[in-house]
């Protein structure tokens, strides 16, 4: 039975830690009238790992003051934003958690709004995206409070806009109790997150996709929670293939393995999970290994073959038709949805009913490079026919392919490196970010399940 989840929301962790300054224009003073007191803004907490909560209070506004709140940062020279209309309440007072945005990136009440609304600063290329390179070092978040319901990116709006208080929140994937290690063992190449301590911790293995490289912002954010993770590129890389024709499965074996025997990890074998080309390696690993896979996560794998073969010695494990002249372009980038035939021939179809470990696949409906509801049902079907008894499928309304860990900004097309061009991924950003923080949540908790993991760390 497939389960549809549309929205749910957790709860993020609270503390004060927070800076602001007291730089009033006498503008917002005399005309606006809208001060009690001089404005503040506070981050709670001022320094968080990326999937907890960050609320920013402000006071010392006139009740009824109508305010902007804006969110800044640049990473590698990339810059992105989100902001916001707020009013303040009988108290003079705006808090993201409990007041609605009445405007702006982003409307409803969610306190992490001005995070996974964010989009690329007018003035930039097309097809980016933000996605952390150094997970040694935090996104430095820049918010300002600004009078009155500006848009800050609108065309018409010429003045400098001076902030009448500002904060700074920092925003990690890495936790201060995780070390990060290159991996040159052998054929492997990636690098291992291992949570310092005397204690073993589960070990997981993370893939990415058809863009090649090295990927590590999940790996090291699974650390932070408990994980010895090795994040692992497999072409693209170093000294690694340039073509994903020439990857043999058995590099990923040789990956569980190393995995599985390192110092660090609980014995008794390992998690993968993968992302689109990554999750169809993750469940053949799962048909292949089952003597060191103990559990298989699939986020935005279809249910066969797609992109490229892949090798496993002398056999090939080939791909499902593809007629690229069907696909098609949209703003955001090149579709693929459509160049699949519409019914599948079982030569083409994953066989996860030979994986014996638990399973959990998660699929966007609104995913632009295959059909998730097709992919959903043929996995449904096969795992009930075959008697499977420890799986999970979700399909998330709105929601597109690049299913991440929370609060990322939802990222529609982005260039694709191996490609050369900029592909659509789909969703809308309000449904995707529902679906990233229950799939982020299920995610966790499957592991310290399956894999016997302790309490999550903390910062």
């Amino acid at each position: 039975m497939l389960r549809r989840i549309s929205s749910l929301v957790g709860k993020g962790h609270i503390q004060l830690n927070s800076v602001y300054t007291n730089a009033t224009p006498k503008a917002f003073l005399s005309s606006c009238k809208h001060m009690m007191d001089v404005p503040k803004i506070h981050a709670v907490p001022g320094r968080v790992l990326m999937d907890e909560k960050v609320e920013l209070q402000i006071e010392g506004l006139k009740p009824g003051a109508a305010v902007t709140v804006k969110s800044f940062l640049e990473e590698k020279g990339m810059k992105f934003g989100a902001y916001a209309h707020f009013i303040a309440n009988s108290n003079g007072e705006v808090n993201t958690a409990t007041s609605p945005s009445l405007g702006g990136s982003y409307t409803g009440t969610d306190a992490m709004g001005l995070y996974w609304s964010m989009v690329p600063e007018p003035g930039q290329r097309d097809g980016l995206r933000l996605m952390k390179k150094d997970v040694t070092t935090p996104y430095n978040v820049h918010i300002s409070l600004l009078s009155g319901y500006i848009d800050p990116y609108s065309p018409n709006n010429n003045k400098v806009q001076v902030p009448v208080a500002e904060t700074y929140v920092e925003r990690l994937y890495m936790a201060d109790n995780v070390e990060r290690i290159p991996v040159r063992e052998g054929a492997l190449r990636g690098a291992l997150f291992v949570p310092k301590g005397p204690d073993t911790f589960p070990g997981v293995m993370d893939l990415f996709g058809s863009g090649g490289g090295l990927i590590e912002h999940r790996a090291a954010l699974l650390a932070s929670r408990g994980f010895v993770v090795l994040a692992l590129a497999y072409f693209s890389y170093e000294d690694l293939p340039d073509d994903f024709l020439d990857v043999d499965l058995a590099y990923f074996k040789e990956g569980a393995e190393w995995l599985s025997h390192h110092p660090s990890v609980t014995p008794g074998g390992i998690g993968v999970i993968g992302t689109s080309k990554g999750a169809q390696i993750a469940l053949l690993m799962g048909v292949y290994f089952p003597q060191v896979i103990k559990a298989v996560v699939n986020v935005s794998g279809p249910a066969y073959q797609f992109f490229q073969a892949m090798k496993f010695g002398d056999e090939i494990i080939d791909t499902v038709d593809q007629d690229y002249t069907k696909a098609t372009m949209s703003s955001d980038g090149i579709c693929f949805k459509n160049i699949y035939p519409k019914e599948i021939q079982d030569e083409w179809v994953i066989k996860v009913e030979l994986i014996e470990v638990p399973l959990l696949l998660f699929f966007g409906e609104d995913d632009s490079l295959f059909d998730a509801h097709q992919s959903a049902e043929i996995f449904s079907e096969r795992l009930r026919s075959y008697g499977h008894k420890d799986y999970e499928i979700h399909v998330y309304d709105g929601a597109g392919h690049l299913i991440e860990p929370p609060y990322a900004p939802h990222c529609k097309g982005s260039f694709h490196k191996y490609l050369g061009t900029n592909m659509a991924w789909g969703g809308d950003a309000q449904a995707h970010i529902k679906a990233e923080v229950h799939h982020w949540k299920r995610t966790l908790e499957f592991f310290r399940k399956h894999l016997s993991a302790p309490l999550p760390s903390r910062l």
